[in-house]
């Protein structure tokens, strides 16, 4: 265990030094019970003594800023409800992009996107609707996936025996779904090069974790927690990621309950456990439409940032149901894009090579945002 730096120390965050020193008060009792063991057996370890001196070194500094104030994160107040009043919602995750933190050739972004459908909405009226459109257009199959890329490129099953006409049919109908589907979503949009840019491989800062996919899950959370209170009528949301390899869907698992603990540096963990249930069930995505329907959400904010700002596909149908609510992101084109865009380069001046890394006064940005929002959902 390596001490912390003390200059590390003089710039930690008030709430993680309190976390820090908790995590020390619980540490340095059993490292001296391991070197009175280590001595009752007539044995030594001086890298054992060293370590406990600097570690009590560091707890008493971290003892003296325990008085540091530190500022309440966003949490609503919370009413007591009997459990059948409360709105049960499935919120679907995937993503569009690659977890490697080297941008892909033309394809600079990692998006990450949530789809929150109410439950008994989504089993009775949704996936009959979707069985509905694919018996359509294969009338014995229920079971083909509305796979984003293969929908695009015009591939597998939807190239319809190369047949335009009903590929153009197919489009329509699966765009006029997407409209006529009642969810809200979120997004969070990485900036892969930029990113590395500024952070290299460092750390962007004490709240958020060093793995890009970590990164953005984190945004993407945020707004899904405050989505769920705000939007969906105070509901409980269940999380269903896409699966993948094991190793990140475990590194995922670990990451959401880290979440849900500690919360992070804007929503405390105490709103994450009323709003969000503990623990991810994750599933392929042939076997489930919430997450199709999360993948094609992710695709079309991706080309939507990569074509800074001009309508593209489906993008009409997606906006008015992304949630642009929340009062802390720096948003632009309704879904969070990090890191933040300088104030002069701002929505509306936005280009392929703005520089990106200084946070914009949120007045000046998220005020016209959240008028926009409220005059879609009254429409």
């Amino acid at each position: 265990m390596k001490p912390a730096k003390t200059q590390r120390l003089s710039e930690m965050e008030p709430r993680i030094a309190r976390q820090r020193m908790n995590e020390l008060e619980a540490a340095i009792p059993i490292l001296r019970l391991a070197r009175s063991a280590l001595l009752s057996l007539e044995l030594t370890d001086d890298s054992l003594v060293r370590t406990i001196d600097s570690l009590t070194r560091e707890l008493n500094y971290l003892r003296e800023r325990a008085n540091v104030p530190i500022f309440p994160r966003e949490r609503p107040k919370f009413h007591p409800r009997a459990k059948e009043d409360i709105p049960q919602y499935n919120v679907y995750l995937d993503e569009c992009g690659t977890r490697d933190p080297k941008p892909q050739i033309g394809f600079p972004l990692l998006v990450l996107s949530a789809v929150a459908i109410e439950r008994g909405y989504y089993e009775q009226n949704l996936c009959p609707r979707a069985d509905a459109l694919k018996r359509k257009y294969w009338p014995t199959r229920t079971d083909v996936a509305f796979h984003e890329p293969d929908m695009r490129q015009r591939q597998g099953k939807f190239a319809f025996n190369g047949n335009l006409e009903k590929q153009e049919d197919f489009y329509e109908d699966y765009r006029q779904f997407i409209a006529e589907a009642e969810f809200v979503c979120a997004a969070s949009v990485l900036h892969k090069s930029k990113l590395s840019a500024l952070y290299n491989t460092g750390q962007v800062d004490q709240y958020l974790p060093r793995d890009i996919y970590a990164i953005a899950y984190d945004h993407l959370l945020e707004t899904t927690c405050h989505m769920l209170h705000y939007e969906c009528d105070n509901a409980v949301g269940a999380l269903y990621p896409e699966a993948t390899q094991r190793k990140h869907d475990a590194a995922l698992q670990l990451e959401h309950a880290r979440i849900f603990l500690r919360g992070t540096r804007k929503v405390s963990g105490a709103w994450f456990q009323h709003q969000i249930r503990p623990g991810l069930t994750f599933f392929k995505k042939p076997d489930v439409l919430g997450i199709e329907i999360a993948d094609t959400v992710s695709r079309t904010v991706a080309e939507h940032a990569l074509r800074w700002g001009e309508d593209t596909r489906l993008w009409q149908e997606i906006r008015g149901k992304l949630y642009c609510g929340d009062t802390w992101s720096t948003k632009w084109g309704r879904y969070t894009l990090y890191p933040p865009w300088q104030e002069k380069n701002a929505p509306g001046d936005f280009a392929p090579d703005a520089p990106f890394g200084t946070q914009p006064k949120l007045n000046s940005i998220i005020p016209e945002n959240r008028r926009e929002c409220d005059e879609v959902r009254e429409k």
